[in-house]
């Protein structure tokens, strides 16, 4: 039988930690972004808390794709307590193409409203997250061209799913992302295929971009 090496102890023990605090925290909280609207599963959630509190480094931390502020508020929690750095969050704010046709009340809410801005706020004013998330309308690529070159320590890309769109946020954002910094990469799953296209094609290309750890449908990685 081959035995394992120290890395992958500690690699072992690393996760086995992380999924006990996991549930820690999510037993300890009376009250979680996981009640607003978004595709993120808590325990993805939790994932973004604990890497904006205790990731390595420091900088700024990046969300390209925020929609409602599900992630924004996962991600702003434990970074506001710990004193660490602002969410910067990433967002045209247009209403989804599909909820032109639904009759679900929020969605023909924010369709009246023609912007999903207004309810994006609300969700942060609930969480007490004003002055820790600070928001930028616009697309991904025209933020990233005016980036002030501050180093990133987290980048959570979250924007279109598309293979081309995947690639470019990840192009145009990387190269601010200081060594040892993470990148999160959401929805790497069948349903999305351009993500899982442009994620297995980036990393098997390159070794400067180690992969940590999967939680569900995040891929999460280091830069070397």
């Amino acid at each position: 039988m081959n035995l394992p090496t120290f890395d992958q102890l500690a690699t072992i023990a690393d996760k086995v930690h992380f999924a006990a605090d996991i549930g820690k925290r999510l037993l300890d909280m009376p009250k979680t972004p996981a009640e607003i609207r978004g595709y993120l599963a808590p325990e993805e959630g939790l994932a973004l808390m604990m890497l904006a509190e205790y990731g390595p480094g420091q900088g700024a931390v990046v969300e390209i794709g925020s929609f409602l502020g599900k992630s924004t508020c996962w991600l702003g929690l434990d970074a506001q307590s710990a004193g660490r750095e602002k969410i910067t969050a990433i967002d045209c704010f247009k209403p989804l193409s599909f909820m032109a046709e639904s009759e679900d009340e929020m969605d023909r809410a924010i369709v009246k409203e023609g912007y999903t801005f207004p309810f994006f706020v609300q969700h942060i004013e609930e969480f007490g997250l004003q002055n820790q998330v600070e928001p930028l309308v616009g697309d991904s690529a025209k933020a990233a061209q005016a980036w002030d070159d501050r180093p990133i320590r987290l980048l959570f890309i979250d924007g279109h799913h598309e293979y081309g769109s995947v690639k470019n946020d990840f192009c145009l954002w990387s190269p601010f992302v200081q060594q040892s910094g993470i990148i999160v990469f959401h929805d790497y799953c069948a349903s999305w295929p351009g993500v899982v296209r442009y994620y297995e094609e980036m990393i098997s290309a390159t070794d400067q971009y180690r992969e940590l750890f999967t939680c569900y449908s995040m891929k999460i990685v280091v830069k070397c």
